[in-house]
């Protein structure tokens, strides 16, 4: 048993105050993939991590849709028609913010928009998706190790209705190839 309680996790996506707020409240933060990079990902999380300064570091995961196949070509044509399907479930979702206003998530008014406009393509340029072979992925790991101080990466492998066999086969190339590509000792 945990003392005092299990760790607690929250959510923020684009509004300064929810991170600050999960920091000072003292939870840890996940991270939804972002659609558009990862250029004030990092921004967000610093405020998380100076609202927690008084209760410890946290621990931030982000998300993230993964695909990997024996070819780079390959994986991107695995991808592409499930994070379509991904864009489309998450803009449906976001009509409900078209016509709503509210000074708490100003962000989130006419979200569905910003979504039309990404597309998979645009997610794979911005790393929002890691898509590739497993060397391809363990670069596009780097860099994102790189870019945003995170904790933990989770990786989305049924993204978009994505069936059985192609998330199996990423999470085994992860663990049998990508994963050792990236353990420096």
């Amino acid at each position: 048993m945990q003392q005092p309680h299990p760790p607690t996790w929250g959510a923020a996506v684009l509004t300064p105050e929810s991170f600050a707020r999960l920091g000072a409240a003292g939870h840890n933060l996940l991270l939804p993939g972002s659609i558009s990079g990862f250029d004030g990902t990092q921004r967000f999380i610093s405020l998380y991590r100076q609202a927690r300064a008084g209760s410890g570091r946290g621990s931030v995961a982000l998300s993230v849709p993964l695909v990997i196949a024996d070819t780079t070509a390959h994986a991107v044509e695995i991808a592409d028609r499930h994070l379509q399907r991904y864009l489309e479930v998450w803009t449906s979702a976001g009509e409900s913010w078209n016509a709503v206003t509210s000074s708490n998530y100003q962000a989130y008014t006419g979200m569905s928009h910003a979504l039309r406009a990404v597309s998979p393509q645009r997610m794979r340029e911005l790393g929002v998706a890691v898509v590739g072979d497993a060397e391809s992925v363990a670069d596009q790991v780097r860099r994102i190790s790189e870019q945003v101080d995170v904790d933990q990466l989770l990786w989305q492998v049924d993204f978009g209705a994505m069936p059985g066999e192609p998330a199996e086969d990423t999470v085994r190339r992860l663990v049998e190839q990508v994963i050792p590509a990236l353990d420096p000792g």
